[in-house]
């Protein structure tokens, strides 16, 4: 049955081919005999056997027949073949039938998710909650310059007051009047105060000189103190920083990786066969064959390791120039209080003077309260045989061996001291010359020149302690 099938399409394939053949020559008879019609003097030209219709056709039909014969334009099992072919594009046809099943998954909203207007709103709710904070710290600040303002027209206004009300306020200046007076005093020969003991100096201020007195170097300590902290913390800061960028730098470094990849891809495919399948699926691949792809890929970690940057130098300087400022700035403070009593004095002079002299008569009164009191712990140590002054080791060298150790005074070493004020020895010293203590030139004239270690005895003094024309001085 597959034969006769076989066959028969190809029988049929002949006929249509053998018929389309004639369709085409009878066109073509047609259209020779138009043509040679429209010709003139045909005989003549080109001959009886061409110009003569019936024998144009007969020639013409004879020639069709044989032209138009099917049996070598078509392959002998040109039918098997072509049922073969159909047989093979419905097998295709079949088998490449394709079922395509799909499902839409709906993912979960993420709810980290941000879009580019929920980024805009959220950096301008940022800027304005800065804005807000820098606002109130401008705020703040304008009202603490506004309030220190006020407190220093305060502070002016309480030192006006108790600079007239009170003697001992900030009365601490050894001044021109001060001078003046201890001046006038010795002219009169009277007791005067100046030079100061070495107790006594640690208690006034000499506004001409630079250097500063002992409660001034207090408030300059304690101000040095607190800006040595601040040095010392911003050290550590400026350390801990310089360590944080060398570990970043170190992973900069040495933890950076690239890899390359690199290679040739070629795909060829080939089909083997010479039949009308083999001929289908060759087309079919033919976009794939010689297929060639080379590869060179970079990949490195350098985008995602940290890029630290050194913190530059100038900042440190900066720094340390601030704090070297504010180490300036508590130094000239206590110059700037000096100038305090300055202008106070020249506005009100009156009360200045006043002021001076009340410094005057106090210092004068406990001078004589102190020679007072050094007169009768010298007598009763002397009657008690307890009296004794630490003497050093360069001291006692010098004493023993003036000759080997005698330079010693050329250095500030190996002076003796003065048994009522302890100030050290110089040109002035009074040597008693019973025994092995100092006088300082004005103990020794406050002593009236008598030596209690040697005249324990001796009480006249105490009776006379001062005199009130001595004293004190009068405006």
């Amino acid at each position: 049955m597959t034969a006769g099938k076989n066959q028969n399409t190809e029988t049929k394939y002949k006929d249509k081919t053998s018929s389309r053949c004639k369709e085409l020559m009878s066109s073509a008879q047609k259209k020779c005999k138009e043509a040679l019609r429209k010709v003139p003097n045909c005989w003549s030209i080109l001959g009886l056997p061409v110009c003569f219709d019936f024998e144009a056709l007969g020639t013409c039909a004879a020639v069709a027949g044989t032209m138009c014969s099917s049996n070598k334009a078509v392959d002998k099992g040109f039918g098997k073949n072509y049922e073969s072919t159909e047989r093979s594009n419905k097998e295709l046809d079949k088998h490449f039938d394709a079922k395509m099943e799909y499902q839409i998954i709906s993912r979960p909203k993420d709810l980290n998710l941000k879009t580019a207007e929920d980024v805009g709103l959220a950096i301008d709710q940022e800027f304005r909650s800065r804005m807000a904070v820098f606002r109130l710290i401008s705020s703040a600040i304008n009202k603490i310059f506004a309030f220190l303002f006020v407190l220093t027209i305060l502070a002016a206004h309480t030192y006006q007051r108790k600079f007239c009300t009170k003697f001992d306020f900030d009365n601490l200046y050894i001044t021109g009047y001060f001078r003046r007076i201890d001046a006038r005093r010795r002219k009169a020969g009277k007791r005067t105060l100046l030079p100061l003991k070495k107790a006594e100096e640690n208690e006034i201020i000499y506004p001409s000189r630079m250097k500063l007195m002992s409660h001034e170097k207090q408030k300059l300590t304690k101000g040095l103190i607190m800006v040595f902290g601040q040095i010392v913390f911003a050290l550590v800061v400026f350390f801990l920083d310089y360590l944080l960028f060398e570990s970043l730098d170190i992973i900069r470094r040495h933890s950076e990786v690239t890899t390359i990849m690199k290679g040739h891809h070629q795909l060829s495919v080939k089909v083997l066969g010479k039949g009308a399948l083999a001929r289908i699926m060759d087309n079919l691949f033919r976009s794939l064959k010689n297929q060639e792809h080379t590869l060179h890929h970079v990949s490195t970690n350098k985008r995602c390791l940290p890029h630290p940057t050194e913190l530059d130098p100038w900042y440190l300087w900066l720094v340390l120039g601030i704090y070297i400022a504010q180490i300036g700035l508590y130094y000239m403070e206590a110059y700037a209080l000096r100038l305090r009593r300055v202008i106070a004095s020249f506005f009100y002079r009156r009360r200045a003077k006043k002021r001076t002299l009340y410094l005057y008569n106090e210092f004068m009164r406990k001078r004589v309260g102190f020679l007072t009191h050094m007169r009768k712990k010298i007598r009763r140590l002397v009657r008690e045989k307890k009296l004794s002054i630490e003497t050093a080791l360069p001291t006692i060298l010098r004493y023993k061996f003036p000759l080997l150790f005698g330079w010693l005074k050329w250095f500030g070493l190996g002076k003796k001291q003065c048994l009522i004020c302890d100030d050290k020895e110089n040109k002035l010293t009074h040597h008693c010359p019973g025994c092995r203590y100092v006088y300082c030139r004005q103990c020794w004239r406050d002593l009236k020149k008598a030596c209690y270690y040697c005249n324990p005895a001796d009480t006249s003094e105490d009776t006379q302690t001062s005199d009130k024309s001595s004293s004190s001085e009068e405006d």
